[in-house]
C-alpha cells in the first residue's frame, strides 16, 4: 500500500517539479508545453511566460509538496514555493493526457515575505 501511495505522489510531483524547472530557467516553451491544451489555448507562449514572470515563478527555489490529492484524471497538490517577495503557498492542478500529467493551473498566495521574515530574526 505505501509504495502505491508514493507512486501516485511521485508521479505528479515529478512533473510539477520539471515544470517550475522550467519556467525558473527560463525554458518557456518546454514549461509551456507540459500545460494542457485548454490552458494553451487561453495563451500563447509569449503571454504564458509573461504571466509567469508577473507571478515571480522565473526566480522561484524549492518547491515542496505538503499534499497531493488525485481524483481519477485530476490532481491538486499543495505547498510551498520560494519567490523574490518570500515564501509562497503554491496550489497546482493537473490533468492526466495521454498517461502525462500536464500543468492546468497554477495559484500563489503569499505566507511571509522577506522583510518579515528579516524582522522575525531581529
Amino acid at each position: 500500500m505505501a509504495l502505491v501511495i508514493y507512486n501516485a505522489f511521485s508521479s505528479t510531483t515529478a512533473p510539477a517539479n520539471q515544470f517550475l524547472d522550467h519556467v525558473a530557467a527560463g525554458r518557456m516553451q518546454e514549461a509551456y508545453n507540459a500545460t494542457d491544451p485548454a490552458t494553451q489555448a487561453c495563451f500563447t507562449v509569449q503571454k504564458f511566460a509573461e504571466k509567469m514572470e508577473k507571478m515571480g515563478l522565473t526566480k522561484a527555489k524549492g518547491a515542496s509538496w505538503n499534499g497531493v490529492n488525485i481524483n481519477n484524471e485530476s490532481a491538486k497538490l499543495d505547498g510551498y514555493i520560494n519567490i523574490a517577495s518570500g515564501k509562497c503557498r503554491i496550489k497546482m492542478a493537473m490533468i492526466r493526457s495521454q498517461d502525462t500529467w500536464k500543468i492546468e493551473s497554477v495559484l500563489l498566495g503569499v505566507v511571509e515575505s522577506q522583510t518579515q521574515q528579516q524582522t522575525a530574526a531581529k
